[in-house]
C-alpha cells in the first residue's frame, strides 16, 4: 500500500468511528425511573440527612481526648491513659498563654519638676533606658503606669499586661 492509500484508510475508521459516535449521543438519555432501584426505601439511602444532630455533638464535646504521650525512641510503654471526665461535670477552662515575661529590669523614678512628667530607668543587663508613661520599649513593651514600687507595661501585640518590681541596683552599678 502507498502512503496516499494509509491515509484514506484511516480517514475511513475515523469517519466510522465518528458515526458511531454521534448515532449513541443521539439516542434518548436512560430515564431515571428505568435505572435498577434497590429494595426498600430508595431515597431515603440516595439522599443523606442533612439535620443537625446536636444530641452527638453535645456527646462528642463532653468525651474527653485521650492523650497519650510516648517517646518516639523509647521503647518502653506508653504513659497510662487519662480518665474519662464525670457526665455532670463542666468542661475545664481552656490553659490561658503563658504569663507575660518583660526582660527588663526596673530600678529607678525620677520626676521633672516643671512638668510632672515620669520617667523611669531601666536595664535589660548591658544597655539602659529612660522611658516616659506611654513610650515603648524594645519595640513591643509599652510602658502604662510608673510607680514608685512598680512599673506596668502592656504587651502591643496582644495587650497582655505585666508588673515589674523596683529593684535595687547591685554594687558597682
Amino acid at each position: 500500500m502507498t502512503r496516499r492509500q494509509i491515509e484514506w484508510a484511516v480517514l475511513a475508521v475515523l469517519l466510522v468511528i465518528l458515526a458511531v459516535v454521534l448515532y449513541r449521543s443521539r439516542q434518548a438519555p436512560l430515564e431515571a425511573s428505568s435505572l435498577p432501584m434497590p429494595a426498600g426505601n430508595a431515597h431515603a439511602r440516595l439522599i443523606p440527612d442533612l439535620q443537625l444532630h446536636l444530641d452527638q455533638l453535645a456527646r462528642l464535646r463532653q468525651r474527653r481526648p485521650v492523650v497519650v504521650r510516648r517517646d518516639l525512641f523509647s521503647f518502653a510503654e506508653a504513659s497510662p491513659r487519662v480518665a474519662p471526665r464525670p457526665k455532670n461535670s463542666p468542661p475545664p477552662a481552656p490553659p490561658g498563654p503563658p504569663p507575660l515575661q518583660i526582660p527588663l529590669t526596673y530600678y529607678g523614678l525620677a520626676v521633672d519638676p516643671k512638668n510632672g512628667r515620669k520617667l523611669g530607668f531601666f536595664t535589660d543587663g548591658e544597655n539602659v533606658y529612660v522611658a516616659a508613661e506611654g513610650d515603648t520599649l524594645l519595640g513591643r513593651f509599652r510602658l502604662m503606669r510608673l510607680g514608685n514600687n512598680a512599673a506596668e507595661f502592656e504587651e502591643a501585640g496582644t495587650g497582655r499586661q505585666a508588673t515589674v518590681a523596683m529593684t535595687e541596683p547591685g554594687p558597682g552599678t
